[in-house]
């Protein structure tokens, strides 16, 4: 049907063209049709004058022949006498010179309409031609159209099979992540269930060893307040007494250190009742009455305290350098005997590196993690690494297995920094879905989750605060004991890392403003600002440290090169370049002082030392 119709439509063009030619030739013939008719008129009358002028000529010549034999019904104009007939002759003969003149004009004219005529004519074939070349191309798009527009019909019908497969697999897709949220849902649930189930038992527990204990009092202070002690025994005689009788058996606090090592000084104390000495001793001995929510009660098992630094070395020079790692690497941390480097990246494992004669040895990986990590941690004990990771958990390794120990979960996206706490089997994480959580590793349930108001990049712990960088400028101070934020230091750019020195007295931020910014932790204001021409903060989470000793603070630029600035004068002690061709994503300080390593996004890590 379509190819009907573009013949149809070719033909008319055909008929058109045709009918504007026959126009144009009747047209430029109409133009000289008088010529020519006036030419034919005027070769007639020059014939008549011509075989006149002869018949004229020839009866004056000839008077003997008659005038019957004149031509019928043409009456001439006789001449009287010779000069008319001469007058007459010579008349006769200029019309005809002029009739001959215009003759000749018009056939000069009837020759170049010809030739004009010709060429048009020519034209006219060469335009004929051209039509035919025209109509067969004409004929072979409109086949090619077809063409096309079957291949078109086709790859629609194609692509209406596939929408619709689209669609199908839209709505299967959208059926599995509802019954993914709500198989989520259910988890959550069950998980919050059976921490409430673990609390509940965890308190029973409690209840029943506190009353095994009250009971245990009750029957050793009735058993004492039988005693009769005698106030004048010498302190000898007291310790030569049977420990059983003196002995409460009564647990002692871990912050007191002082031991009952002397009798009672008056008599009227075995004179008390025994409701009197248990209410006594419950003021003395009752755990309850800790400080649960503080960050670090004087009562609660602490890491303890990690030897300092005396003297940190300044590196110098780069002694050793390898690809760590099969994709880059974004977190790197020193153990606390300076014997184990842990490095983490994109690829999704930590590798622990022994520090052996200025060389990385690879000892152990650690798997188990469900994207890329992000920062990694030891435990201040040296036996634990903790990581955060974008898989929207942080992981927790023992060393002497290579299988992940447990997972953190709860967070709802990527997690950006995982820390220890002072306490023990206390962790914090930061996280971008804005929060920051803290976590019972015993338990591996969380203990508080704090909604902030921007991005968190890092946090770090003191002994008393959790304090966290975020991408809207600043750094907020959190204390268990409130619920709000105690304090908030603006700083000029998007934080990107916190370190904190030995003495929880400075804190060090890293920010996308090009600047590195000591705070005076006892006042909360900006002590310091460190700036350096060519240095370039990399990214959103590139780190910058203190050195172990707090004299200086180190950070990796985005050309790779090493800044080292000294804390106490606040100028550029050394910048270290030529080793590292991409940006640095983070650096780790040995915490004797002696190493620095540094990792960049081209999956490189170097050992620094200053000899």
């Amino acid at each position: 049907m379509a190819a009907a119709e573009g013949l149809s439509r070719g033909a008319g063009w055909k008929r058109h063209i045709v009918k504007a030619l026959k126009q144009r030739d009747r047209r430029q013939k109409a133009t000289f049709q008088d010529v020519i008719q006036a030419y034919n008129r005027l070769l007639e009358n020059t014939s008549f004058l011509l075989h006149l002028t002869g018949k004229i000529h020839t009866e004056f010549t000839d008077p003997q022949i008659s005038h019957a034999s004149r031509l019928p019904g043409v009456a001439l104009p006789l001449p009287s006498s010779p000069e008319e007939l001469q007058a007459m002759k010579q008349q006769y003969q200029e019309q005809v010179a002029e009739l001959q003149s215009t003759g000749g004009e018009l056939a000069y004219k009837i020759i170049e309409l010809n030739k004009s005529l010709v060429a048009k004519d020519d034209k006219l074939e060469e335009q004929e031609a051209r039509v035919s070349e025209l109509d067969e191309e004409i004929s072979q798009l409109e086949a090619s159209r077809g063409c096309v527009r079957g291949q078109v019909e086709r790859q629609e019908r194609e692509n209406a099979a596939v929408r619709q497969g689209y669609h199908v697999l839209l709505r299967c897709h959208q059926q599995q992540e509802e019954e993914l949220r709500t198989a989520v849902h259910k988890g959550e649930e069950l998980l919050q269930e059976m921490v409430r189930k673990k609390e509940q038992d965890a308190m029973a527990r409690n209840q029943r060893n506190e009353r095994k204990v009250h009971s245990r009092l009750t029957k050793e202070i009735r058993k004492a307040a039988r005693k009769t002690v005698n106030i004048d025994m010498e302190r000898e005689d007291l310790t030569a007494m049977d420990p059983k009788a003196l002995s409460l058996d009564i647990p002692e606090p871990q912050d007191s250190e002082r031991k009952i090592n002397r009798a009672f000084r008056s008599a009227s104390a075995t004179m008390l009742s025994s409701s009197k000495f248990v209410e006594t001793f419950k003021e003395i001995f009752d755990f309850r009455k800790r400080r649960v929510n503080s960050m670090c009660s004087p009562r609660e098992d602490v890491y303890p305290r990690v030897p300092v630094c005396i003297a940190s070395s300044i590196p110098a020079k780069a002694i050793f350098v390898l690809e760590a790692h099969d994709s880059e690497v974004n977190g790197v941390k020193f153990s606390p005997d300076s014997k184990l480097v842990a490095t983490g990246g994109a690829d999704r494992v930590i590798k622990l590196w022994d520090v052996v004669g200025g060389r990385l040895q690879r000892v152990q990986t650690l798997d188990g993690c469900g994207g890329s990590i992000t920062s990694v941690e030891f435990s201040p004990s040296g036996n634990r690494i903790l990581a955060a990771s974008s898989d929207k958990a942080a992981h927790l390794w023992k060393l002497d297995s290579s299988k992940c120990k447990d997972t953190l979960t709860g967070h709802g996206d990527k997690v950006t920094a995982a820390k220890f706490k002072s306490v023990v089997h206390q962790a914090v994480t930061g996280s971008m879905d804005r929060t920051v959580k803290e976590w019972d590793l015993h338990k591996g349930a969380c203990l508080r989750s704090i909604n902030v108001p921007s991005f968190c990049t890092d946090v770090v712990c003191s002994d008393y605060y959790i304090i966290s960088g975020h991408h809207d400028k600043k750094i907020r101070f959190w204390d268990s004991r409130v619920t709000r934020c105690t304090e908030e230091v603006p700083v000029q750019g998007k934080v990107t890392s916190l370190s904190i020195n030995q003495e929880q007295t400075q804190l060090l931020s890293c920010s996308r403003d090009d600047t590195l910014k000591v705070i005076d932790l006892r006042m909360n204001n900006i002590r310091q600002v460190f700036r350096a021409d060519g240095f370039k903060c990399g990214g959103d989470l590139t780190r910058a440290i203190f050195s172990p000793d707090g004299n200086y603070a180190i950070a990796g630029s985005a050309d790779g090169t090493l800044f080292i600035w000294n804390v106490t004068t606040g100028q550029l002690e050394k910048s270290l370049q030529g080793t590292h061709s991409a940006s640095v994503n983070a650096v780790a300080w040995s915490l004797s002082g002696e190493y620095v390593v540094s990792i960049d996004k081209k999956r490189t890590v170097v050992l620094w030392s200053a000899f």
